[in-house]
Order: C-alpha cells, then sequence, then structure tokens
C-alpha cells in the first residue's frame, strides 16, 4: 500500500535515504535536537539543509534505536525556537540525572564576527552582518558543557568562514573568506564534529542532494547499521570528505572533531550499543527538496496579535502569535484509496466508509498538532474547553466557531487558513501513520477534528482535490476522540455533527494551501 502515498519525496532516490538499518533496541536515554537551517529570510538559502536534517531523523530513531518522542527535527528555525529546544534538551538531562546523552545536529549557515573571529550558527531570521542576530558557539558550547548529560555529542554541517555551500560568500564576508577562532569545548563530556575548519567551505555532494559532511555520516552509519565508534566515524568521515571536496570542487574541506580537555576515551563512545543488523527499504519519505525558493516546511515568523506582514505559507511553515508556535507540516501531491470495506461497527449492515475510491490532492501544509488552547485563547480573548490546559488541543467549539476562528486568525496574520477537507485529513493521517517522521501527532486518539465538507456518501468515481457536497445538514468529523472504543479510532472512520452543535471531544486543525 505504501506505494499509493507518494508524499515526502525526494528528487531522487538515493540509497541512503531509502535502504536503511532498522534497529530492534530502543534507546530511551538519549535526546536529540535536529537544527536544519534552509530557506533564510535575509540570506541566500542553504542547498539540501532540510533533506539532511530529515534523514538524520531517520537514523537516529531507525538506526540507532533513539526513542521517537526524543528526537526533535527543528526545520528553519528562528533563534528563539533554536533555544527553546535546547532548554529542553537541557531539561532532559536534568530529568536522566546524569544518565542522558545529548546529539545536537546543525546544518544551515554558520558566520563569522569578522572583529572579534568568533563564530555564530545563524538561524533563519539572522542577518550576517549582525553576530548579535546569531547563536555564539562559545555560549553553546557552555551551555551544553554545563548540562548534567553522560556524553554530548555535536555534529555542525556548517562553516565559519562566511563561506555559501555553493562556494560564494555571504553579505558579511566582502568576498573574503575569514578564519573564524576555534572554540574548544568547555567539558570532557562534549565531542565537536564539524564539518569544515580554517577558511574552508562546507561543501553540498549535489549529486546526493545532501551537504557532503552529512552524506558520509549517514553512510557510515548505514554500512555498519550505527556499531561504530566515534573515532571510527569522525576517520571515515574526515577521509571520505577531503577525498571528495578535491574531486568534486578541487578545493579542500577537512572535518575536524575536538573534544574537550581531559576527554580522552571520546574516540570509543558508541552511539548504539548494539549494530543494526536488518535493512529496511523505505519509501522515499521525509519531504522534497525541489522547494520552493521561499519556504518549505517550517519558517518561524514572529507575529504579534496585529501582525503587519503577511506570512508566507507558500510551502508549510511555523508561526508564532502572542507567543504561541503553530507548526505546520507539508503534505506533497499524491494520490491514494479513500475510505474503508470495514463497517462502521458490528451492528452496521453498511459502511459510510465504502465505496474505497483513488483520490489526487495537490499539495498542502497541516498542521503538526490539533490548534492549542493558548492559540484559541489568543485570538479569540476566551476559551470554552472542558478540559483546561494551555498545550492541551481546544474543544467544545462548533465549526461555526471555528470560522469564526479562522477569520480573526488570518486577520492578524495576513493569510488565509483554513480547515481541512475530509480527504486531506484522511490523507495526511495515512502520512503520519506510514511515515512518523512527518512530525504529525494526534490525528487520532485525541479529539476528533472538524473537516470542512458536508457529511454524505462516498462518490464511487476517481477524484482530484475533493471538497465534498455543495450543500449538507452535518458536517463531517474526523479522529477518533480518545474517549470513543479502539474501533472507532480507526483512520478511516467517519464522524458527523450540525455545525453549530459543540462537543468537549471535537476540536480543530489548522490547513493552508501551497
Amino acid at each position: 500500500m505504501a506505494a499509493l502515498f507518494p508524499v515526502y519525496c525526494w528528487a531522487q532516490d538515493s540509497n541512503i535515504d531509502t535502504h536503511v538499518a532498522v534497529n530492534d533496541l530502543e534507546d530511551p536515554n538519549t535526546y536529540v535536537v535536529i537544527i536544519s537551517n534552509e530557506n533564510y529570510q535575509f540570506e541566500e538559502k542553504v542547498p539540501f539543509a532540510l533533506n539532511d536534517g530529515r534523514t538524520f531523523a531517520l537514523y537516529c530513531e531507525k538506526t540507532l534505536g533513539i526513542s521517537r518522542s526524543n528526537i526533535k527535527f527543528v526545520p528553519d528555525a528562528t533563534m528563539g525556537v533554536m533555544k527553546r529546544n535546547l532548554s529542553l534538551m537541557e531539561s532532559f538531562m536534568k530529568m536522566k540525572q546524569g544518565e542522558g546523552r545529548a546529539i545536537l545536529y546543525y546544518s544551515g549557515h554558520g558566520m563569522p564576527d569578522e572583529d572579534s573571529k568568533k563564530a555564530y550558527l545563524l538561524p533563519i531570521d539572522g542577518f550576517s552582518t549582525d553576530p548579535s542576530t546569531g547563536m555564539s558557539t562559545e555560549d553553546l558550547y557552555r551551555q551544553l558543557g554545563n548540562m548534567p548529560s553522560k556524553a554530548t555529542l555535536v555534529l555542525l554541517d556548517a562553516c565559519f568562514s562566511g563561506a555559501k555551500r555553493d562556494g560564494g560568500m555571504m553579505k558579511s564576508s566582502r568576498g573574503v573568506a575569514i578564519k573564524a577562532k576555534d572554540t574548544p569545548p568547555v567539558s570532557d563530556k562534549l565531542v565537536v564534529f564539524s564539518a569544515a575548519q580554517g577558511n574552508e567551505t562546507a561543501h553540498p555532494l549535489k549529486s546526493t542532494e545532501h551537504g557532503m559532511f552529512t552524506y558520509f555520516l549517514l553512510e557510515e552509519l548505514q554500512k555498519t547499521g550505527g556499531g561504530v565508534t566515534l573515532g571510527e566515524l569522525s576517520d571515515y568521515v574526515t577521509q571520505h570528505v577531503s577525498e571528495a571536496a578535491l574531486r568534486e570542487n578541487e578545493k579542500s574541506q577537512t572535518p575536524s572533531l575536538v573534544a574537550g580537555a581531559g576527554n580522552n576515551d571520546w574516540r570509543n563512545w558508541k552511539l548504539t550499543e548494539n549494530a543494526a543488523t536488518k535493512y529496511v527499504n523505505f519509501p522515499k519519505t521525509l519531504a522534497s527538496v525541489n522547494q520552493p525558493k521561499t519556504n518549505v516546511e517550517s519558517v518561524a515568523a514572529t507575529a504579534p496579535p496585529k501582525q503587519q506582514a503577511t506570512l508566507d505559507m507558500s510551502a508549510g511553515g511555523a508561526f508564532s502569535l502572542a507567543g504561541v508556535t503553530v507548526e505546520m507540516v507539508r503534505i506533497d501531491e499524491g494520490s491514494f484509496m479513500m475510505g474503508s470495506k470495514d463497517l462502521n461497527s458490528e451492528f452496521s449492515t453498511f459502511s459510510m466508509n465504502m465505496p474505497v475510491h483513488q483520490v489526487a490532492l495537490k499539495a498542502f501544509a497541516i498542521g503538526k498538532t490539533e490548534v492549542k488552547q493558548s492559540l484559541w485563547e489568543a485570538v479569540m480573548g476566551s476559551n470554552p474547553s472542558a478540559n483546561k490546559g494551555a498545550d492541551k488541543p481546544v474543544e467544545n467549539v462548533s465549526w461555526d466557531d471555528c470560522q469564526e476562528f479562522l477569520r480573526k486568525l488570518n486577520s492578524m496574520c495576513g493569510t488565509q487558513f483554513r480547515l481541512p477537507t475530509e480527504a486531506e485529513w484522511e490523507y495526511a493521517a495515512i502520512c503520519g501513520s506510514n511515515y512518523p517522521a512527518s512530525g504529525l501527532t494526534d490525528l487520532t486518539g485525541s479529539v476528533d477534528e472538524w473537516c470542512n465538507d458536508y457529511y454524505a456518501r462516498y462518490a464511487q468515481m476517481n477524484q482530484s482535490n475533493p471538497k465534498g457536497p455543495s450543500m449538507g445538514f452535518q458536517r463531517v468529523v474526523r479522529g477518533g476522540a480518545n474517549t470513543r472504543l479502539s474501533s472507532r479510532q480507526r483512520i478511516s472512520q467517519r464522524g458527523h455533527l450540525k455545525p453549530q452543535n459543540t462537543s468537549p471531544m471535537v476540536g480543530l486543525r489548522l490547513v493552508h494551501d501551497l
């Protein structure tokens, strides 16, 4: 069935992206933050950075066996989002009381301060000409070094010379590569592995649609099933990146690994205790690298309650409103078989889930989670939910209430969010079920979610971007709330409610056209 769902497709079937070692063990003690900054607001994009991060996230879960809930993929992150996720990592280490391990992966622009020669990571809303808008690696290493972790590994697919991945120079560099100062880790529990050193450029390996450093990192994890020491991994990556940079670009690129003073055992560190021995051929999962120049999955654009600038949601994104961040996930165009032959219940003689029919959809962006009570309150000034909690999904809202909420939200943000069509909801749920690295959560088992369609029997014929019947008496709800029987929590299960009615089991999720 997976072949029917060509979501999150890469332009090319790169072997490391699809042939992945899968570990039977689960590691609940390692926490991973993956920051992939590709679509910069004021600087040129970083080719393949999102692809790098998504694939690394897949390997962390499948090959290294790290618990999915402990892997935080942070695409196109602002400074606030970067700091927030580092804070969550720090909280996890404190909770583990010295038994936790941390991995920070960064793919994106690095930048130097021309005056101090200090190195910075650049958030997507930062300026290469202004170091105050970047994240100092010196401060970063101090924060990570002070965490009560058993071991912390930092992987940086970036350079700090002012160069871009394509070999050109950033605005701040004035055409001259700068040799940023090396910032050594401050803790013997911290190791930093960087893609390049000195005034070198961290190049892409275009044929693979990855950064060169990340590609060979993933290749070694694939070959060894993750059963490799850090010393062996660094040797492999350094040798192959150095050779490939000369071959592909006739320029030097030398990855470097620096450990904290007193750390004499880093070469023996293992990323997983047991190597994965079986391999799974995944479909082209995660996300498209054929991305618009503006924004692909998650651009964090800070929006005050009365935002003046229109949010660019042309390819998905995340936005903040009154301190509440909402993440959107891109779903690529594709087709699927909608519906089910299963009866609604053991008492049914027919099913409103039938007939099964083929549906083709254009790309769209959908909320990673349901609309939270904190966002509803920020927009509407009230919270009607029965089960109160800022981070819980809003419920007790009618379809009509949702339309008023969307009207106000779109006025504040200068864009056009809407409810999903029933077909979009089911397709997104299938994507979230088959490709959990997509990040979609709570599509079943949380609250039911309003869809835009009127409720009616399915049509028999194949359809393209269906919007449901043009009239009716009730609107569709989908999702299978957590109070329902497990048999009612199937992805294909349909519900319905009058548009003026409310229920403590019904909320909503945002969708945006691409």
